[in-house]
């Protein structure tokens, strides 16, 4: 959570009003994360640097030419003009050097490739862990979704039996088994409610984000 360990903590209750979804579709879950995860963001930091250092290596390839200038102003000297000028230039190319600059050019692509590699098969990972935990957000959202329906079945049952108890129509041992039937359904809507939660949490972290508001 990113706080000290001696941080006073209270807990809150999480009632079985959640909002869920709709979820965004499974590929744009991936686009996103293929776009927000650190991993990602590394890689291509890397693949920058590489090729940078291909343009560096084949630039070595070429001429280096440099230019010289130079004003001089003389007084009261018989042997130097008053004023002279001077302007030229220096090359050198270093076009063999024992084939280390041409050796360093596919060094640098080599690099490169290795970098282009690591960068899509991070991409097609990360694309399978969103993927799967989008499958069991979306999974545990339809059994939250049957969760509530059943609580709802269950609270009008209880409530039929109360009436149907008191005019006389049946008996105090249908009445508890209608509570018992409601207690256990709303028992598993609390169970759906977490595991729908942890399963958006799960969704989050694989897309990248620090917490499933972002999702839906």
């Amino acid at each position: 959570m990113g706080l000290p360990p001696d941080s006073p903590i209270d807990p809150a209750d999480k009632t079985t009003e959640v909002a869920v979804g709709p979820l965004i579709p499974a590929s744009e879950a991936e686009n996103r994360a293929v776009a927000d995860r650190l991993e990602i963001k590394e890689v291509a930091k890397r693949i920058d640097q590489t090729e940078a250092g291909v343009s560096l290596a084949k630039s070595k390839m070429l001429p280096q030419v440099n230019a010289v200038a130079n004003y001089t102003h003389t007084v009261g000297s018989q042997f130097n003009p008053t004023n002279a000028w001077f302007i030229g230039g220096t090359a050198s190319w270093d076009f063999w050097e024992g084939g280390g600059t041409y050796y360093g050019i596919d060094e640098s692509k080599a690099r490169l490739a290795q970098a282009l590699s690591a960068r899509r098969k991070a991409e097609d990972m990360i694309r399978l862990e969103t993927r799967s935990a989008h499958v069991s957000a979306t999974t545990a959202d339809q059994a939250l979704h049957v969760a509530r329906d059943a609580v709802e079945q269950a609270e009008e049952n209880f409530r039929i039996e109360q009436k149907r108890y008191e005019s006389g129509d049946n008996t105090s041992f249908d009445v508890l088994d209608a509570e018992n039937q409601l207690t256990t359904a709303r028992g598993q809507l609390q169970a759906a409610t977490y595991d729908s939660l942890i399963a958006q949490s799960n969704l989050a972290r694989a897309m990248g984000q620090q917490s499933p508001g972002g999702i839906p």
